[in-house]
């Protein structure tokens, strides 16, 4: 069923109140697939000064989608004609595209631009729609005010009270926009990041002009930076805001405002390292047009893993100053480090670069050696043996769901550093004993690692890897080398 091209709550001249008694467009009882407005202007409805919600969907539907339409509005898509309630509502309803076509614009309704409604109602995708004037949020989730984010998104209730982004900075050359920021959700999972421009209020009632978005995965813990760069035009004076949107949640609300400010060019010696690193250099230029010695304000997301100055002058007759980042090399193994550095001058510019670390404290891989498993020196049959041992109970999994002995013993079986527990691990400590005993001739051999000398006996190379295939057979296809 196709809705479109219609004046409904409004006269035949779409400038006076006609308003229903009850919603504008209501799609209830499990109605699937059908589409409010369309792609193109004259597909669009106009939804206004009815006593009920502008849209709403309820009740067990699913897949509807609604776009291109304006709620709010007279005719002339400027005049306010706001409905009683929100402008649209999904009630116990899910699946619902909401603007994934073509943006819908809604404003003037004296609750929320859109509420999302009940616990059933989950996986609603809520894109590009310019939202602002309302009474409530631009987007609201449970209807009921601002929902705080939680640790992993482990609560739930509509769209799975889907956690929004952290907006740490944005800038702007003029032509385009640098945004950055993070989102903690649930673990291993892509999420779609959209951006829009506000009116220049800070805060998550308005959202009107879509700018684009970002795709990004969340690590194992569930956490994600990222610095994105768009092709946009955006007024100083405005204030940036973001959504994030999963296939197995739906869409949040939208993120508090962070002010738009000209670009600060912040770049770092390296962008990924060691724990080891010591120091990094971090570079900060001035942006266009800014004149004369400069007092640039510095911060670490993260101040355990790297420090910054809080604070460095670009002189008046250099156009950057460079400074060190101290990387904190400590005793305790911390995941997919990683801290965004931002560089800001008062109200007026802003700069970010990311800087990802490796953590030498993994008590799973060797930095030293990847294929000394047993933390020894030396690379032995007993190396790939401990992996072979391990796979019984670990084949697979993340290192983040296994234990480390307890005797004191060491077990670095991610010998590739992947993070999981494979058969490729134990080949990658066979490979290496193989490639020594041919060098070697057959028997015995000499094989040494990081000038440390071990012997091993050919036959059990043989034996570890008639073991591994033997294991491997009963589970897994596993391809000899």
């Amino acid at each position: 069923n196709y809705v479109s091209g219609n004046l409904i709550g409004l006269s035949a001249d779409g400038m006076q109140p006609l308003g229903n008694k009850h919603a504008g467009v209501t799609i209830a009882e499990g109605p699937v697939g059908n589409f409010i407005g369309g792609t193109t202007l004259g597909q669009a409805n106009t939804i206004g000064a009815n006593e009920y919600h502008g849209v709403w969907i309820v009740d067990g539907s699913i897949r509807n989608s609604v776009d291109g339409n304006f709620i709010g509005f007279a005719i002339d898509h400027f005049t306010p004609m706001g409905n009683s309630l929100s402008g649209l509502a999904i009630e116990n309803s899910s699946r619902s595209q909401i603007g994934t076509s073509a943006a819908n614009t809604l404003a003037y309704n004296a609750q929320a631009g859109i509420a999302v409604i009940s616990n059933s109602s989950v996986l609603n995708d809520l894109s590009k729609n310019s939202i602002y004037a309302n009474s409530g949020l631009a987007i609201d989730l449970a209807s009921d005010g601002p929902t705080s984010n939680d640790a992993n998104d482990a609560d739930g209730g509509p769209n799975s009270l889907q956690n929004y982004p952290r907006l740490v900075s944005a800038s702007t050359t003029g032509s385009k926009i640098q945004i950055a920021g993070s989102l903690n959700s649930l673990a291993n999972t892509a999420f779609r990041i959209e951006f829009f421009e506000t009116t220049g209020t800070p805060n998550r009632f308005d959202s009107m002009n879509y700018l684009g978005s970002t795709s990004v995965t969340t690590d194992r813990l569930g956490n994600v930076n990222w610095i994105v760069e768009l092709d946009a035009s955006v007024d100083v004076t405005k204030s940036i805001v973001a959504t994030a949107t999963s296939a197995v949640s739906g869409t949040s609300e939208f993120s508090g405002a962070v002010n738009m400010l000209e670009t600060l060019a912040v770049s770092t010696s390296v962008t990924h390292g060691r724990e080891n690193l010591g120091t990094v250099q971090v570079t900060v230029a001035r942006g266009a047009g800014m004149v004369g010695a400069i007092d640039v304000s510095l911060d670490s997301s993260d101040s355990s893993l790297v420090q910054v100055p809080s604070s460095v002058t670009i002189p008046a007759d250099a156009p950057s100053v460079t400074f060190d980042a101290i990387v904190i090399n400590d005793s305790t193994w911390k995941p997919n480090p990683a801290t965004l550095i931002t560089a800001s001058v008062s109200s007026l510019a802003v700069g970010t670069a990311s800087l990802s670390l490796t953590d030498d404290d993994s008590p799973w891989h060797n930095f030293d050696s990847s294929q000394d498993v047993s933390g020894n020196g030396s690379i032995s049959p007993l190396d790939a043996l401990l992996v072979i041992n391990l796979l019984n109970v670990a084949r697979g999994k993340s290192v983040y769901e296994l234990t480390q002995p307890t005797d004191g013993s060491k077990l670095f079986a991610d010998s590739n550093n992947d993070e999981l527990i494979t058969p490729l691990d134990a080949l990658l400590v066979i490979n290496v004993l193989n490639t020594r005993n041919r060098d070697a001739g057959e028997g015995e051999g000499i094989a040494t690692t990081d000038a440390v000398e071990s012997t091993f006996n050919a036959t059990y190379v043989d034996l570890a890897i008639w073991e591994l295939e033997r294991r491997a057979r009963n589970s897994v296809s596993l391809q000899r080398r």
